[in-house]
């Protein structure tokens, strides 16, 4: 599967994550700081055969504003994963 650079990156309020599934199956879509702690999940289901788009506003899991700096997108589908590293600005 495919996973597209997200856009804007860097951003300050939102960036869009976009991927194409070859196959219907199970995704994960989350965001985890530098040090590999789950920050936000924003999907985790099955998904279609195509292309999804899913936003980031760059809140964590409880609502909360995340810090400036680096963190990573990742996408799981049918156990192949796809990183990409995103800047939050403040």
């Amino acid at each position: 599967f495919s996973f597209a650079p997200g856009f804007p990156n860097p951003f300050l309020t939102r960036t869009q994550l976009s991927y194409v599934l070859p196959a219907t199956g199970a995704v994960r879509v989350a965001i985890f700081d530098l040090r590999g702690h789950l920050v936000r999940e924003l999907v985790n289901g099955t998904e279609a055969v195509g292309p999804h788009t899913v936003f980031w506003d760059g809140h964590d899991g409880r609502g909360l504003r995340a810090a400036a700096g680096v963190y990573y997108a990742r996408v799981v589908h049918e156990g192949l994963t796809r990183n990409q590293k995103i800047v939050v600005l403040k």
